[in-house]
């Protein structure tokens, strides 16, 4: 006789067997079966967090530090709804995350049970595949078919681009009885990926590439990849090429424009506009980019990457190319040279604007500006840093991308929901010291993280308040609308002091340059044991600063 509950003891097994070392677990009672089988299991490390949004996105962390599958697990209703956001992300950014819950069988869905809702596909638009398991596994055939749909998430998980898929598990009662003591005989099938071909670039293409005269290869949100680095510094050689690397893309060189909003602030309306780009790694940040790129489209336009992707950020897409970008522009790199001033040009204008940029910084007033400058120029190396969505990760385009810092930010879906947790995350798969900037609007709607019991220790975060989401006050509005300004900026005035301490975490304050010139070594400093740094500024005019600034870089007259 098969035990009903024997799939369930074999899903953690199976999990294990195909790379899960961590998983996240929230409590519950429909879920307390598969509580007890991963707890139990004795393989893969659990970690307890109630709230179910925060705990996505922290093993969302996880799996995106250490490129492992990495499982979350809840109980049934309206837990499984807060999963979504950190669901979203993991999709758009290629983030193996195996979301499993628990449900209530079929029969009982809409017939008046508490925490009962429809849960099959209930994440269909953003996971890879969604499964929904037997309910029991008494029999053969139930045990082969639920061992088979498992073996199949994890797989399809890592498969081509990885990304999440969801695993709905109907649950009867008894839910705390007795599980099996190990699982059975699994028949467990693998999947084994071919050797990619070595890519070969078209004639044309390559003729194409050798006639283009200002070329661009602009890199959006990747992970840091030596191999690929290696690679661009000897595309390089060709003058006619420029290497465009916001932070995000994680490739440091003295030659790759990082400030990419700035550059092309500027580029409009200039010569110096590409008439052929290579797009390498995620989504670009840049809006300026986006903006002068889409009403100035180069002759050429070719999107690189492994797996297919159409994607047209700049809308004129001229050729797709699915082959990993490191081969296909190792091929580059064999094709003869051209003699060109444009490298040179592009690389002259670049370093004009930030020795402007570094001028009217020293002479601005405390301010979220000087602030960043602040803290960029004081990181220590290295170090993961990660920034929050809307301002930080703006105002963090602005600085030089340094070699040995590796940069976070959820660039999939861009939300403001997640990013301490995912730093959390993060931070628990790495010893080196990681480093949160976040907007106080975002650390407020992510501060169920600080619940986290084992916050890591090499962790800090460092709190930008300016009393609400200013980030409003700084991309373009309509202003007739300055009487409904608090439905978007949402002042505040939450102690964040109160907050940190209520959670047992130690907590400074700076509101001032030479504060927080006194207090940045001691938070880099692990024996200090300072977990969130506040900086208020929101007695400054942030939005005007930042506004000037770019006046500033419009109006520069490029010679």
């Amino acid at each position: 006789m098969i035990h009903s509950r024997q799939g369930i003891v074999n899903l953690a097994h199976i999990c294990q067997l195909k790379g899960m070392k961590q998983i996240v677990l929230s409590p519950g009672s429909r879920n307390a079966p598969i509580i007890k089988a991963f707890t139990q299991h004795g393989h893969i490390q659990c970690h307890s967090v109630v709230d179910e949004r925060s705990a996505a996105y922290i093993a969302l962390g996880m799996a995106l530090k250490s490129g492992n599958p990495t499982g979350i697990a809840c109980t049934s209703g309206t837990a499984v709804l807060n999963y979504a956001p950190a669901i979203a992300e993991a999709y758009y950014q290629g983030i193996p995350l195996i979301v499993i819950t628990a449900d209530r069988p079929e029969e009982l869905i809409d017939q008046g049970d508490g925490q009962s809702i429809r849960q099959q596909n209930v994440f269909a638009n953003f996971v890879k595949a969604g499964y929904h398991l037997p309910a029991k596994t008494d029999t053969n055939k139930n045990l082969w078919h639920f061992n088979k749909l498992v073996c199949e998430a994890l797989d399809i998980a890592l498969a081509d681009k990885p990304g999440p898929v969801h695993i709905n598990v109907p649950l009867h009662e008894p839910l705390y009885d007795e599980l099996p003591a190990q699982q059975s005989d699994i028949h467990l099938f693998s999947l084994s990926k071919a050797e990619p071909r070595q890519y070969q670039l078209p004639e044309n293409m390559a003729v194409q590439w050798q006639n283009s005269q200002q070329k661009m290869v602009i890199i959006g949100y990747q992970h840091p990849s030596e191999k690929l680095h290696e690679q661009l510094v000897k595309l390089m050689a060709d003058q006619s090429v420029v290497i465009i690397a916001e932070n995000l893309a994680n490739q440091s060189h003295k030659n790759f424009i990082s400030s990419v909003e700035r550059l092309f602030c500027v580029l409009e309306n200039t010569p110096l506009l590409p008439d052929h780009i290579i797009c390498l790694g995620g989504d670009v940040l840049s809006k300026q980019a986006k903006r002068v790129l889409r009403q100035n489209p180069p002759k050429h336009n070719w999107n690189v990457a492994s797996y297919y992707n159409p994607k047209d950020t700049f809308q004129s897409l001229t050729q797709i190319i699915q082959t990993a970008p490191v081969d296909f522009v190792d091929k580059l790199t064999e094709l003869p040279t051209r003699n060109s001033s444009y490298q040179q040009e592009i690389l002259k204008l670049d370093r004009k604007l930030y020795s402007k940029q570094h001028r009217i910084v020293q002479e601005s007033e405390f301010s979220d500006l000087k602030v960043f400058d602040l803290l960029m120029n004081h990181l220590p190396i290295p170090c993961n840093l990660h920034l929050g969505n809307s301002s930080p990760v703006r105002y963090a385009q602005l600085f030089q991308l340094q070699e040995g810092i590796t940069y976070y930010s959820n660039r999939g879906v861009s939300g403001i929901d997640g990013p301490l947790s995912t730093a959390i995350g993060v931070a628990l798969e790495s010893t080196a010291m990681n480093i949160l900037i976040i907007g106080d609007i975002s650390f407020l709607y992510d501060s169920n993280a600080l619940w986290y019991t084992k916050f890591p220790s090499n962790l800090k975060v460092i709190v930008i308040n300016n009393g609400g989401g200013d980030i409003f006050r700084i991309i373009d509005s309509d202003k007739q609308l300055q009487e409904t300004e608090p439905f978007f900026t949402t002042p505040q005035s939450v102690s964040l002091k109160l907050l940190t301490e209520a959670c047992r975490l130690k907590y400074a304050f700076a509101n001032t340059m030479d504060e927080l010139n006194r207090l940045i070594p001691k938070l880099f400093d692990t024996k200090e044991n300072i977990s969130v740094l506040e900086i208020n500024t929101s007695l400054q005019p942030n939005s005007l600063v930042l506004q000037q600034l770019y006046y500033q870089f419009k109006t520069y007259k490029h010679e």
